[in-house]
């Protein structure tokens, strides 16, 4: 009995002070199955809990966390119904509310041990927290909710494909606010679906956080590159193609078409054949392709040389929709060939794709353009040794005899 009115004399509105909670979370702790047996105790204790699910229902705050902290470590102690009715309840809180009562529960929640007795509407749950993350004022209880959201989604068997998506769907907007957290918390869930708007998004915070100089924005260049790394192939390319259809933006800092510059940075990081396939789509406009061209060259060293050689033959061989990429692309060569075809096989082999191509190129200014940028690579030597495949028109023949001496047969 004077456990039972210990228990009593904590129901009602006031407030429970850290003393009274420690005094009930020991209290709970040490009764044994015997003891809650015993009705008045029994009793007290579901009444306990009906007077917090009353509160919950008035979302009167502090009172509720204080209610529900003497009951996180003493679950066990609890029967089924009551947790039931405990949990459900939290789902009518204010997303504030919601936030401070879950971190209470933050790795306590009752596990899964079969299909249908979490003892509680977990997916309601996780449904209010969800809806909640993105209705919070403050980044800091969002970053909290959602930790507390992946504990839940753990221990209570939600891991499905769309709740794992919605979760890390509205983790994004909090990437600038806790770039170190948000880049873990994503990390565990590798195949979720990562949108073009959301990547669009992770983007803006990106540029946003490397123009004012914020800490962490080296963190969220990493977690930009990590998040493509996980972005299907064909969602890669819709974003390149969103951006280049924008004119090109400055950052406020004095960097121009920022956007385009960060995300080819961090695609070419993992998936340069993915840049390469814009440059050469028929989709991409001269303008833009020059300008993804552009960017890719500041980071050439993470193309290899075959990507290079594609994008080099696919683009002089085409009409006047690249005359701009093909001049930027041609002129490149030598800056290139330092960096990627260094070993004098590779150098014969860019020989071979150009002789190879030289037929298809569409003007004589491009192949005299051409000719000249790759005469001291070998152009010569692959034509004697009939390093190609085709032919060379005599007309081909006289361009690039200009650049590299009268070519004698063997």
């Amino acid at each position: 009995n004077s456990v039972a009115s210990g228990i009593s004399s904590l129901r009602g509105q006031a407030e429970l002070n850290d003393h009274q909670i420690d005094a009930l979370s020991r209290l709970l702790r040490v009764l044994d199955e015997n003891s809650l047996q015993v009705s008045p105790i029994v009793d007290q204790l579901n009444r306990f809990i009906d007077d917090t699910v009353g509160l919950i229902s008035q979302n009167a705050h502090e009172v509720i966390v204080s209610k529900v902290r003497p009951l996180r470590d003493n679950l066990d102690k609890i029967q089924n119904d009551k947790i039931q009715q405990l949990f459900d309840s939290f789902g009518q809180l204010r997303p504030e509310y919601l936030s401070d009562v879950y971190n209470v529960f933050s790795d306590t929640w009752p596990e899964r041990t079969s299909e249908d007795n979490a003892g509680f509407s977990a997916q309601s749950l996780f449904d209010a927290g969800i809806n909640a993350v993105s209705s919070l004022g403050s980044a800091d209880s969002a970053v909290r909710l959602l930790k507390n959201l992946v504990s839940l989604l753990h221990r209570t068997g939600l891991e499905s494909e769309d709740n794992i998506n919605r979760l890390v769907a509205v983790a994004y907007p909090l990437w600038s606010h806790e770039p170190r957290t948000v880049y873990e918390l994503t990390g565990g869930f590798p195949t979720a679906k990562r949108t073009p708007e959301l990547l669009l998004d992770l983007l803006k915070q990106v540029v946003e956080g490397l123009a004012e100089g914020i800490g962490g924005a080296d963190d969220l260049l990493g977690a930009l590159a990590r998040e493509v790394r996980a972005t299907r192939l064909e969602d890669i390319q819709s974003v390149t193609a969103t951006l280049l259809a924008q004119p090109p933006q400055s950052d406020g800092s004095g960097n121009e078409d920022a956007a385009v510059k960060v995300w080819v940075d961090a695609v070419l990081q993992h998936e340069p054949q993915q840049v390469v396939e814009s440059l050469v789509s028929e989709s991409v406009n001269d303008e833009q392709a020059v300008r993804l061209f552009n960017h890719a060259l500041a980071n050439v060293e993470r193309f290899s040389d075959v990507h290079f050689l594609t994008i080099l033959q696919e683009t002089i061989s085409r009409a006047d929709d690249r005359d701009k990429t093909s001049d930027a692309i041609v002129s490149s060569i030598g800056k290139v060939v330092k960096v990627l075809f260094a070993a004098d096989s590779r150098k014969r082999e860019l020989c071979r794709v150009v002789l190879s191509t030289f037929a298809a190129i569409p003007t004589l200014t491009r192949k005299a353009d051409v000719a000249r940028e790759c005469a001291e690579y070998g152009l010569k030597n692959a034509i004697v040794d009939g390093d190609y495949d085709g032919s060379l028109s005599e007309d081909d023949l006289e361009i690039i005899q200009k650049f590299t001496g009268k070519i004698r047969a063997r």
